[in-house]
């Protein structure tokens, strides 16, 4: 069974697209493109028509993320027809958490993949509409790696983050107090004042620079990097006690990990 309809293109890229055949989860096992003569049909139609709806519709995931949730599903799917369990089951997630932990064990994949791993898994059948906090586990399943991916060390952070900080601080109060002023200055012009260390320096395109340190601070406060929130669509806004917040899964490739950067205003300009 083929239907040319099920074909999703994604951006990875600047100018790098792919694309994904929701074709092959007709199939047991879900195959590549050039197995799908060879292999059985899974008689699932109407859940892969749902899966592509879901994959193709949300607005919730950037497509560098959705291309990612994509390759973690399919490996999710391909197990349970491997062992004749329905993906959307509570005995499918129950056997894939138990299936990690085995290779984990065996030091065939890291924690952190697995973690990503059952997280796709979770996240995915969730948004499916499926009761995941009854089908998977509550508990914590692997232990915290040794040697855990670091974009910087503790002391280099520890450097970094004191003078951006403050650098963000007074140039944003200063963009704030005086926004005509900033916007109408040629890139050149030194108009802004920045002290640190009892040093003052005179900043030319100040927004520009302010713009860089809080994505930066996002980056440390979120655990996203900045080129992962500068790709991020518009979040799913969801409205907490103290007020509109927002919040969007998002793949950190260098980690290998998913993590959840939530945004939200707490009635003044800082986030």
């Amino acid at each position: 069974m083929r239907d040319s309809t099920l074909i999703m293109q994604l951006k990875i890229g600047i100018n790098q697209t792919i694309k994904f055949d929701f074709n092959r989860f007709f199939y047991s096992g879900v195959p590549f493109k050039r197995d799908l003569d060879t292999t059985s049909l899974a008689n699932r139609n109407d859940d892969v028509y749902r899966w592509f709806h879901f994959f193709n519709g949300t607005q919730e995931f950037a497509d560098l993320t959705k291309q990612s949730y994509l390759r973690d599903f399919v490996q999710f799917v391909r197990f349970c027809d491997n062992r004749g369990l329905l993906p959307e089951s509570k005995v499918g997630a129950e056997n894939w958490e138990r299936h990690l932990v085995e290779k984990v064990r065996l030091g065939s994949i890291g924690v952190n993949t697995a973690r990503k791993m059952v997280s796709c898994a979770k996240r995915v059948l969730q948004m499916l509409g499926n009761p995941t906090e009854k089908w998977f586990s509550p508990y914590g399943l692997f232990r915290s790696e040794s040697n855990p991916t670091q974009g910087y060390s503790d002391r280099e952070l520890k450097v970094l983050i004191r003078p951006i900080n403050s650098f963000f601080r007074q140039i944003s109060l200063q963009i704030i107090a005086e926004t005509d002023e900033y916007l109408a200055a040629a890139c050149n012009m030194k108009i802004a004042k920045f002290t640190f260390n009892n040093h003052t320096h005179d900043v030319a395109s100040p927004i520009t620079k302010c713009f860089s340190a809080a994505f930066f601070l996002l980056s440390y406060y979120t655990w996203g990097n900045s080129s992962v929130l500068l790709k991020m669509v518009k979040p799913a806004d969801k409205v907490y006690e103290g007020g509109k917040w927002f919040e969007q899964s998002v793949l950190k490739p260098r980690a290998n990990k998913y993590v959840s950067i939530t945004i939200g205003d707490n009635g003044t300009y800082h986030v």
